[in-house]
């Protein structure tokens, strides 16, 4: 009878040692993949956002692109082109195929110029670079591949040819990866500017 006391402390005690094991082995195997999924998460995050740029860059660029088409196209200067000095009603503004870009209601001129104050261009509210006659547009854009519609907004501070400031023209166009309506973390921008200088 002692004897079989015994073998059941050895069997029990076993027994033990092999759930001990068991549960580190498997408290180290879900700390690892735990560390895995965090990584792998935060790598698919990453993934997103440079995707989202690339996309929101095509967006500012497009903008900046029509910018310079329509000025090209109505002649002179931006201002003539969008307010023409001989009375006539606006032309009709296309980019992207057949969507017409509309004036929009909003001024974010302030924020326009805090962003071209970042790049160094400080001079836009002291004469005589003051002297501009400030434009916005804003156009939803579909059909665009990994993100169902993106929004470029594009801004001219466009100088009359009598002006004596240092600028011709300047065009700032922003792009965002989501429509010009969305908020969120994951709406990513970028600003694409050009300056002409006389």
């Amino acid at each position: 009878m002692p004897q079989l006391l015994s073998m059941n402390k050895k069997h029990s005690s076993s027994r033990a040692f092999v759930l001990l094991y068991s549960l580190l082995v498997a408290s180290i195997v879900l700390a690892i993949g735990m560390s895995l999924a965090t990584i792998i998460s935060k790598q698919i995050i990453l993934s997103s956002i440079g995707k989202m740029s690339r996309i929101a860059y095509y967006a500012a660029d497009s903008g900046r692109d029509c910018a310079f088409f329509w000025a090209v196209k109505y002649g002179a200067t931006v201002s003539k082109a969008i307010n023409p000095e001989d009375g006539a009603p606006s032309p009709e503004i296309y980019c992207q195929g057949s969507a017409a870009l509309a004036l929009d209601p909003t001024d974010d001129r302030l924020t326009v110029i805090s962003l071209l104050k970042m790049y160094g261009i400080n001079d836009l509210l002291t004469p005589p670079n003051s002297d501009y006659r400030y434009f916005n547009f804003t156009q939803e854009i579909t059909g665009v591949t990994g993100s169902p519609t993106t929004c470029n907004k594009f801004s001219v501070f466009a100088y009359p040819e009598t002006s004596t400031s240092l600028y011709s023209t300047i065009i700032v166009s922003r792009g965002f990866s989501a429509s010009c309506s969305a908020t969120g973390p994951r709406t990513v921008g970028r600003s694409v500017i050009n300056i002409i200088k006389r």
